[in-house]
């Protein structure tokens, strides 16, 4: 008996809806697609026929919305610079150990989600630009614009430091990685 796997879209079970919400749970699909083959294969080795046939969604719907899977982790990142500018927005905007409560926002972020970190650093492709994206908007662009050198410099660092975590199986705590960092950039 031949075993069948189910697509992405299969898995929603979808029946009506408008064509806002179908577009929005057909990029969801194709995201889940791509996530989901990078836990199988190494990213440079997936294709975009790889990812329509995962999804469950048509070709053209594929390419309608992302013209290369470059652009759909493009929008995987995005979603992710948003979710970790908002951790890191509230720990900017406390008074005390601000840049220890930003540090240990970061790292938390990344320790609760070990399976994408995984997935990142398997596919070998640099995060910088999310964490120092994710550092202007939650610092609403005045951190950077002020000190662009700085803030490139620290979203660089915090990212190499994070692949090394993730490699090493993220042994240490998130508390003591942000105290590592804010002491030795001297922040605090």
């Amino acid at each position: 008996m031949e075993i069948k796997m189910s697509t992405e879209l299969e898995k929603r079970n979808i029946r009506r809806m408008s064509n806002k919400e179908s577009n929005r749970i057909t990029k969801e699909c194709i995201c889940d697609a791509l996530i989901g083959l990078m836990k199988e294969h190494p990213y440079k080795d997936i294709s975009m026929t790889m990812i329509i046939e995962k999804s469950g969604a048509s070709r053209g719907s594929v390419y309608r919305n992302y013209p290369s899977k470059e652009d759909i982790l493009k929008d995987i990142t995005k979603s992710m610079t948003d979710e970790l500018s908002h951790s890191l927005a509230q720990a900017l905007h406390k008074k005390d150990n601000r840049y220890y409560e930003w540090f240990l926002a970061a790292f938390s972020w990344l320790h609760s989600d070990k399976d994408m970190c995984a997935l990142i650093h398997n596919s070998n492709i640099s995060f910088v630009d999310m964490f120092y994206n994710a550092l202007c908007l939650a610092s609403d662009n005045t951190f950077a614009a002020q000190h662009e050198y700085i803030a490139r410099g620290i979203a660089a660092a915090l990212w190499e430091v994070s692949l090394t975590w993730i490699k090493n199986g993220m042994k240490e705590s998130p508390e003591y990685m942000a105290k590592l960092c804010s002491e030795t950039l001297r922040l605090e």
